[in-house]
């Protein structure tokens, strides 16, 4: 799997989040993409104005608005991927991932209606029979975060992986730095077994073994 669609090209791993929201409100402008809705949550989430719960909920309803919804929720969770390198601020990290805890927590959706859903995202097909969880590639939206963890675990192997993408060092750097922050608070905040973050432990140790090298 190649990297992650992130939402802005990253000039320096070191964004506030208003520097991140001014940046990504610029590139709705820029390319006229409907993703506004989900960048105000982040905001008021960033803001302390809305609580991880009803953050979740409020995308969730965003993503399933729209006839096209597994590409919504598939950019969504690459904005949030996109997000956690690019943020450093510890404290916008913990929030960011509350919210992917609350998601994480969101009741699986399911086809209501009474017809068979047939969708296709990136070259695959999927039918979805009425009453059934809404499902594709890795699994269930929203208990399992279908992409989030192929993403966001890819990019944990470490520092020299980013500079295969020609980025300079100390971008990468601080972009694994970032990660790893908000790896940590996926953990020690999610206190609710089994958890679908805890295999993100092996990726912890293996910072160690790296640092100790």
């Amino acid at each position: 799997m190649g990297r992650p669609y992130i939402m802005m090209d990253i000039i320096d791993p070191q964004f506030s989040y208003k520097e991140f929201l001014e940046l990504a409100y610029a590139r709705q402008k820029e390319k006229g993409e409907e993703d506004a809705p989900l960048i105000d949550i982040l905001k008021e989430v960033f803001e302390d104005t809305i609580r991880p719960n009803e953050a979740a909920s409020r995308v969730s309803a965003f993503v399933f608005s729209h006839d096209d919804f597994l590409s919504v929720y598939s950019g969504t969770i690459s904005t949030i991927v996109g997000a956690a390198h690019q943020l450093s601020e510890e404290g916008d990290l913990r929030k960011l991932a509350n919210l992917v805890l609350a998601l994480s927590r969101l009741g699986d959706i399911r086809n209501n209606s009474n017809e068979t859903l047939q969708l296709s995202f990136q070259g695959k097909h999927y039918e979805i029979e009425p009453n059934r969880i809404i499902e594709f590639d890795d699994g269930k939206i929203w208990s399992d975060l279908p992409h989030f963890m192929a993403l966001f675990s890819e990019d944990m192997q470490g520092p020299t992986a980013y500079l295969n993408f020609g980025n300079p060092e100390h971008i990468a750097e601080q972009e694994w730095t970032n990660a790893n922050t908000f790896a940590a608070f996926l953990i020690h905040n999610n206190s609710i077994p089994p958890s679908l973050f805890d295999h993100l432990y092996t990726y912890v140790f293996r910072t160690l073994a790296d640092s100790l090298e």
